[in-house]
């Protein structure tokens, strides 16, 4: 507060002589998801597990249920199982090789034994789903083609073969608002075959990159990354762990946000047996049975991914747009009109 810092000198954080020193004195145990983040410059060692699509691979292999980390389920219902697929959504998309998706893949499966691990084949198209707007629902978005320089992916990091095989709808979800939005959000997840269940949801600044993500070098023994980014990894082991301090009475887990669609099955003080993480369009209707926490996820997207029709086309600024959008207007009169009016009709 104001009151608390007033007296401290000044160029401090709160007492202390750096950012680093000033959150070393808190307590995260508590907290239910892991922070991860990229930072520009060339990682080698044991560097290279703290930044980007790295991190995440050694949060899953950390948090993943024992075992899981070589995906032994098979069950349709199992986010683990081999066939899992992990979706991605994001909103710009860099110069990706196979190569590259396949190493950023593995690393999103945690490096399990199923991965295409060392990136030196190409991901099945099953398991690996990029959600990405098509032309037509830029058109009917609220902002009309202006809200597709939201998305500013080009023809030629769009249109490539081992990425169009691979895309899937996003609308299914947007369209049941009059008017929808167009998606700036990036959102990461591996998710049961039958969309019902997920292992983890990764929500970050970072697009589908390797100068967001990392781009591996000297045979996987440095990274290069170029931007700044920041996530969240949600994994259902931290709510459990939260859940678990929760219901001892742990001062550090008294804060109560509205996660868990069943928070009932944890009264009395009980722990409860296992958690799972379900996408929030099955919340109500495919609950599991027991004690168990569940973990209700909204995504801005229909799980399970649905890929593009033979007629559809992905979107991309340089040229995709053609015929009026929503709101009446050819792509030139779209800007024309907001830079005049500074809002959307």
């Amino acid at each position: 507060s104001r009151r608390g810092t007033a007296a401290l000198p000044s160029g401090t954080f709160l007492g202390e002589p750096d950012l680093a020193s000033l959150i070393a004195r808190h307590d995260f145990t508590a907290a239910r998801a892991d922070l991860t983040a990229s930072c520009p410059g060339r990682h080698t060692g044991p560097n290279i597990q703290r930044w980007g699509s790295k991190a995440v691979r050694r949060l899953l292999r950390l948090r993943a249920p024992a075992g899981k980390t070589k995906a032994s389920g098979t069950a349709n219902d199992d986010p683990w199982a081999p066939s899992a697929p992990i979706v991605m959504q994001c909103s710009s998309l860099g110069s990706i090789s196979e190569k590259m998706l396949s190493s950023i893949e593995a690393d999103l499966r945690g490096g399990d034994a199923s991965s295409s691990g060392s990136g030196t084949s190409a991901p099945h198209p099953s398991r690996l789903s990029l959600v990405w707007p098509r032309v037509h629902e830029v058109a009917q978005c609220r902002e009309g083609w202006f809200g597709g320089e939201s998305i500013p992916g080009r023809k030629a990091n769009v249109e490539r073969s081992h990425l169009t095989n691979r895309l899937c709808q996003f609308s299914d979800v947007a369209s049941a608002a009059s008017r929808p939005a167009i998606p700036h959000i990036k959102t990461y997840c591996r998710a049961s075959r039958d969309g019902s269940r997920l292992a983890w949801v990764w929500l970050t600044s970072a697009n589908l990159s390797g100068a967001a993500l990392g781009a591996e070098e000297k045979k996987g023994e440095q990274v290069f990354i170029r931007h700044f980014e920041m996530g969240v990894l949600f994994t259902s082991s931290r709510a459990q762990a939260h859940a678990s301090m929760l219901a001892a009475g742990d001062a550090r887990a008294t804060y109560r946000a509205d996660v868990a669609s069943n928070p009932q099955r944890l009264g009395g003080g009980a722990v409860s047996q296992s958690c799972t993480m379900v996408p929030a369009q099955y919340a109500s209707s495919r609950l599991p049975q027991g004690d168990v926490l569940v973990v209700s996820v909204p995504l801005p997207f229909p799980l399970p991914p649905r890929p593009y029709l033979t007629t559809d086309k992905p979107w991309y600024v340089d040229g995709a747009a053609s015929g009026r959008d929503r709101n009446g207007h050819t792509i030139e009169e779209a800007f024309a009109y907001y830079e005049q009016n500074g809002n959307i009709p």
